[in-house]
C-alpha cells in the first residue's frame, strides 16, 4: 500500500484529532503616542471640592425653569501666579464644563427657600466658551458641605486669603478587624446592626 494513501484514511475510533491552535500576532504598522490631555487646571491649585447637582434657570421660555446643569464635583480653583479664583464644576463621565466664572464684589450667595444644603447665585458663566449671564442653583447632599461652600464663596467675594481645605467628600470608612473570639465571647447573643436610615425622595433621585 502507497504511503500517501494512508493519510486520506479515516482516523480509527477513539483516537482523538489533535488540533493546533493558532494566535496570530500582528504588528501596529503606525505607532501612535500617548498624548497627555490638558485639563486648563495645570497652573491652578484647588481650594474647595465638593460633589454637588448644579441647576441653571432657563428663562428662554415665558416662565423661566430650573433645569438640571449636571451632576460632578464642584471646585475651587485659585491660579497659582495671577491669584484670581474662579468657580469651576465638570459633569461626571463626559467631563463637559457646566459652570466656569469668576468672583466680583457685586456677587450675592443666597440661601435656596426651605434648605440648608442648597444656595442660588447670579455669575457671568464661561461654560459654553462665551460669555452668559446666568443664575445658578448649586444642591448637596449634607448642610455641612453647603456650609463649606457658602464661606469660601463669600470669602471669594470680598477678596480675603482662603486656605485650601482638603477634599471635603468623606471616603467609606473600612470596617474594624473583628476581635478573636473567646470562650465567654461564643456564647453571648450577638446584638442586632442599627437599620441603616432611609434615603430622602431627594437623594433617591440625585441617584438615578
Amino acid at each position: 500500500k502507497h504511503p500517501s494513501a494512508s493519510m486520506s484514511e479515516p482516523q480509527q475510533e477513539g483516537q482523538e484529532e489533535q488540533v493546533e491552535s493558532h494566535d496570530p500576532h500582528y504588528d501596529p504598522i503606525i505607532s501612535l503616542p500617548l498624548v497627555a490631555v490638558a485639563s486648563g487646571e495645570e497652573e491652578e491649585e484647588t481650594l474647595l471640592k465638593l460633589r454637588a447637582k448644579l441647576l441653571r434657570l432657563d428663562k428662554s421660555q415665558a416662565q423661566a425653569e430650573w433645569k438640571e446643569r449636571g451632576i460632578g464635583d464642584i471646585k475651587f480653583l485659585r491660579h497659582r501666579q495671577t491669584g484670581k479664583i474662579r468657580l469651576l464644576m465638570r459633569r461626571d463621565k463626559t467631563l463637559k464644563i457646566c459652570c466656569n466664572h469668576f468672583f466680583h464684589p457685586q456677587m450675592k450667595l443666597q440661601p435656596n427657600v426651605g434648605s440648608d444644603k442648597s444656595w442660588i447665585w447670579g455669575a457671568q458663566d464661561f461654560a459654553d466658551e462665551e460669555v452668559k449671564s446666568e443664575i445658578f442653583c448649586v444642591k448637596f447632599t449634607a448642610p455641612q458641605f453647603a456650609q463649606q461652600f457658602k464661606e469660601v464663596f463669600e470669602k471669594a467675594i470680598r477678596g480675603e486669603t482662603i486656605e485650601a481645605i482638603p477634599d471635603a467628600t468623606p471616603a467609606p470608612a473600612a470596617p474594624a478587624p473583628a476581635p478573636a473570639a473567646t470562650s465567654t465571647a461564643a456564647h453571648e447573643t450577638p446584638e442586632a446592626p442599627a437599620a441603616a436610615p432611609a434615603a430622602s425622595a431627594e437623594e433617591k433621585k440625585e441617584e438615578h
